[in-house]
């Protein structure tokens, strides 16, 4: 599932986790040959991120489905994915907490069985409240996978590659997210809404078994400077100094204007007559233009520094607001969604990828850390929206988002030049 370490002159590597340490005695000849299993093992990681993100969004194509199929009240079922959302998002720190101590493999197989057992319990819940609590349980499981996956590329891939294999982790999540748009509401339709929590449920026991197969030692080395595992109050302690805690304020506020807006695209061009199911395709030039941009992504990190790919996704989201704000139609609604989507693949893999070089020794639970601002955020912003939404107002919180985005580019600026400053004097 991931690479070989790389030889290191100093002497041989010594795992950040327990489960490695037998491995990390291995010959520096040994450590020099070929990782012929590299692309199965990376299409594991890449297929439990498109499994993560299509369960993520599959529930808002399903809503009204859910309500007339369960024979509850919409609020009821809101209420349901609101909670699914919020443990997706509040649960992050424990599962990096998770991965500092046991290591980035076994938290993701708990996590994986996890899924599994709260799947199969969402599917057999006899009543509401069980299902309830069941898909928020739910929730907490799926909400470990990505972060701990993002863990894994940082640990296993050399620092001049890693924000490629980002991009490419970020595309399957993006894929997840459209396929989640385009076919879990058709699927609900023909069969039910439990056929596709069953989908997740099966695909995560499958993952877990493939994972489970898999020798630690080829699933859990990494390759470069590493650490031993840090007691819990160490850990906090280093995910929460300055330099991390300025990162998860520009994932906060990101994560609002990202995703907490794009939540209102479709209701935007719902208000313009379009159908339900049609405003969710529409739409889902999102996901297609987080796949697209993500290859792009790779190709100017080649040529280009992290900081200006991430100003001109900064500067993308605010166009893309613009657009949708000055004038609202079919056409803009729907070049605002492939623009977001294009500003996600250039700014937040750069996020993600600086997340997971601030704070190395306690790199786990830091990227947690960071997963949770940025759903918070989200969170955050919708529920502040969520008055002028009411009203129709959707211009208003179209304009509010360009304009925050262009302060976010501000700040990302200072921000990520005193930070590249700074890691590049103590490397001196």
């Amino acid at each position: 599932m991931t690479l070989k370490p790389m030889p290191r002159k100093s002497g041989p590597l010594q795992s950040s986790h327990p489960e490695q340490h037998s491995h990390a005695q291995q010959s520096h000849s040994s450590q020099q040959q070929p990782d012929t299993a590299r692309p199965a093992r990376r299409s594991l990681l890449y297929g439990i991120a498109f499994l993560s993100f299509f369960d993520r969004f599959a529930a808002s194509p399903m809503l009204v489905l859910m309500s007339v199929q369960e024979g509850t009240s919409l609020s009821a079922i809101a209420t349901m994915i609101a909670a699914y959302g919020i443990a997706y998002g509040l649960g992050q720190p424990i599962w990096g907490i998770l991965g500092e101590r046991q290591g980035r493999r076994r938290a993701l197989l708990v996590a994986l069985s996890g899924t599994t057992l709260t799947g199969l319990a969402t599917i057999l819940a006899p009543t509401l409240p069980m299902m309830v609590a069941a898909r928020t349980a739910m929730g907490l499981c799926v909400g470990g996978l990505y972060p701990l996956l993002l863990t894994l590329i940082a640990d296993t891939t050399p620092t001049a590659q890693r924000g490629q294999a980002i991009s490419d982790l970020q595309a399957s999540s993006a894929l997840g997210t459209t396929v989640a748009t385009l076919v879990a509401g058709a699927i609900a339709t023909a069969t039910n809404w439990r056929v596709v929590v069953a989908f997740t449920c099966l695909a995560a026991a499958g993952f877990f078994l493939v994972l489970h197969r898999q020798r630690p030692a080829e699933s859990s080395h990494i390759t470069n400077q590493n650490v031993q595992p840090l007691p819990f109050l160490a850990s906090f302690r280093i995910a929460l100094a300055p330099r991390p805690l300025a990162l998860y304020a520009l994932g906060f506020v990101e994560g609002g204007l990202l995703l907490g807006t794009l939540t209102y695209l479709a209701p935007a061009i719902e208000t313009l007559g379009v159908a339900p199911q049609l405003a969710g395709s529409l739409t889902a030039g999102y996901g297609i233009a987080v796949i697209a941009g993500s290859q792009l992504n790779k190709t100017l990190m080649r040529q280009l520094p992290r900081l200006p790919i991430m100003i001109a996704g900064a500067l993308i989201l605010a166009v893309a607001y613009f657009i949708a704000g000055l004038r609202l139609s079919v056409p803009t609604v729907i070049i605002a969604s492939v623009l977001v989507g294009l500003s996600n693949a250039l700014l937040h893999s750069g996020l993600q990828s600086w997340a997971t070089e601030v704070a190395p020794a306690a790199r786990s639970t830091t990227v947690a850390f960071f997963a949770c601002s940025v759903f918070l955020g989200a969170g955050v912003l919708t529920s502040l929206a969520a008055p002028a939404i009411a009203a129709n107002r959707y211009t208003v919180v179209f304009l509010v988002t360009a304009i925050a985005a262009l302060l976010l580019t501000f700040a990302l600026t200072i921000a990520a030049s005193r930070f590249h400053r700074r890691q590049h004097e103590e490397s001196l």
